[in-house]
């Protein structure tokens, strides 16, 4: 609208995508999210698409927390691929697209959803039975639990470069 051809900007995705990358830096996901999904609304150019998809995708895994259940962990991963996999940015499961970081990104997302998977496996999918009070167990935990952080930082470093280089198109 009409602030944007203030600021003189001539693709209207732009306003959107720096507003979701400004959220997206200050720990406000969900409407980094949201602005992401309006920018693409707007329908950026091929070239700038997978800016905006790769950006959508971290700010989405960004929403993993430890007191969601496995399941909820999954799902969220599988989002942030279907949103990186779209508009021939990246493809599951090869190296081929139009966007190098996307490709990456995708790979470094099926790394993660294996890393939650296996650290899921043993019935650690939410509730805890009780019968067992291994101690061993919890340990375990929390190592699979500071693998996945490892993980989201990673990654959350990954776009601090990635956003950062491209706010001011």
């Amino acid at each position: 609208g009409k602030s944007l051809t203030v600021f003189g900007f001539t693709e209207k995705y732009i306003g959107h995508y720096n507003y979701g990358n400004l959220l997206y830096q200050i720990g406000y996901y969900e409407d980094a999210i949201d602005e992401y999904n309006k920018s693409l609304e707007e329908g950026p150019s091929e070239e700038r698409v997978c800016s905006v998809r790769i950006n959508l995708a971290l700010a989405i895994v960004a929403t993993i927390n430890e007191e969601m259940d496995c399941d909820t962990k999954l799902e969220t991963v599988q989002k942030a691929k279907d949103a990186l996999f779209q508009d021939n940015c990246a493809y599951e499961g090869n190296e081929y697209g139009n966007s190098e970081e996307a490709i990456e990104l995708g790979i470094e997302l099926s790394i993660l959803e294996e890393e939650i998977s296996k650290s899921c496996e043993g019935g650690q999918s939410g509730g805890d039975s009780g019968d067992d009070s291994d101690s061993n167990d919890d340990s375990e935990d929390e190592e699979k639990k500071a693998e996945e952080e490892k993980k989201s930082e990673e990654l959350e470093e990954r776009n601090e470069g990635a956003s950062g280089s491209r706010q001011d198109e």
